[in-house]
């Protein structure tokens, strides 16, 4: 699993997921990856600072607003024109990093793996109530959490 994933499971709204339906032992695996996955953000969230102090950028809001401005004015002055190169540099520079941080592999320590069964019942508990909502346990969760959550039967 990758920091990208991390951040897709954050917004599908993976980490408000509920265990209600599920036995004590699965319940309490349920709480401890999702423990796993804020702390994951968490991390995620630091290094983004960090990236942006590497990219030379000390408020984020600040550069945005000052990039905007430089970029849509269609009468830079040579001024200008230097200050908008030098943060359409950072601004690459920040995103070639934050690419390669997201490309990262990453461990969610203590997780432990329920029965498929328990897995199963975790999906419909938290599947959608109307169709405007995004399902937090989606097919492609569901594959980036196989062996990480929940294991596959054995086929007998």
């Amino acid at each position: 699993m990758k920091n990208i994933d991390v951040l897709f499971m954050v917004n599908s709204g993976v980490l408000g997921i509920t265990n209600y339906e599920l036995g004590p032992k699965s319940a309490y695996k349920v709480v401890k990856f999702r423990n796993a996955l804020q702390k994951a953000l968490d991390n995620i969230q630091e290094l983004e600072k960090s990236l942006l102090k590497d990219a030379g950028i000390e408020d984020v809001q600040v550069f945005n607003k000052e990039l905007s401005e430089l970029t849509s004015n269609d009468n830079k002055t040579s001024e200008e024109e230097v200050k908008l190169k030098e943060l359409e540099e950072k601004n690459k520079k920040y995103n070639e990093l934050r690419s390669e941080m997201l490309n990262e592999e990453v461990t969610l320590d203590g997780v432990l793996t329920m029965p498929y069964e328990d897995w199963h019942t975790l999906r419909k508990e938290n599947r959608p109530k109307d169709d405007k909502q995004s399902e937090p346990l989606n097919n492609y969760t569901e594959k980036l959490l196989e062996n990480v959550l929940w294991t596959a039967p054995v086929d007998e």
